[in-house]
């Protein structure tokens, strides 16, 4: 039963192997020789280790291909943090000169108020003095005869 079991594992095993063969005749985009003639061929080597060989390259092509995604996604990611980075530059830019401006007109805003005020200031100055209201004694006055009240002449 021993024998029987490990024959069926190593059947188990050519499942494995020609799954693998056939992942990596997908990426190669060729069929890759086959594995007995190898065997064959190959003085002294075990048909099991040029198939453990084989599903070794298979697994460092995969982890290749790991790399390779990972790679990308990090060439994807450093484009996309300068494009982060340089429209951060720009907005820095576009709000510096917004701050100009508003300073700019901060300042005719400013100058225009003080004129204002100076003209203003000028006026009040160069104004005539109002005259003072006569004193009751001179003004005429006269009373209604309906009320009680007084209105004086002017």
């Amino acid at each position: 039963e021993d024998i029987h079991d490990s024959s069926e594992d190593g059947d188990d095993d050519d499942d494995n192997a020609s799954e693998i063969m056939s992942e990596l005749e997908k990426a190669v985009g060729h069929e890759t020789p086959d594995l007995d003639a190898q065997d064959s061929e190959a003085s002294g080597s075990k048909p099991s280790n040029a198939k453990r060989n084989i599903i070794g390259s298979i697994r460092s092509n995969k982890k290749k291909q790991r790399l390779s995604k990972q790679e990308e996604f990090q060439k994807c990611m450093d484009e996309f943090t300068k494009s982060q980075k340089e429209s951060d530059e720009k907005i820095l830019e576009e709000m510096k000169h917004q701050v100009k401006v508003d300073a700019e007109l901060r300042k005719q805003e400013l100058k225009a108020y003080t004129d204002s005020m100076a003209l203003l200031a000028n006026a009040i100055s160069s104004r005539q003095q109002p005259t003072v209201q006569q004193p009751l004694s001179n003004q005429f006055y006269f009373e209604d005869e309906n009320s009680t009240k007084t209105y004086y002449k002017l």
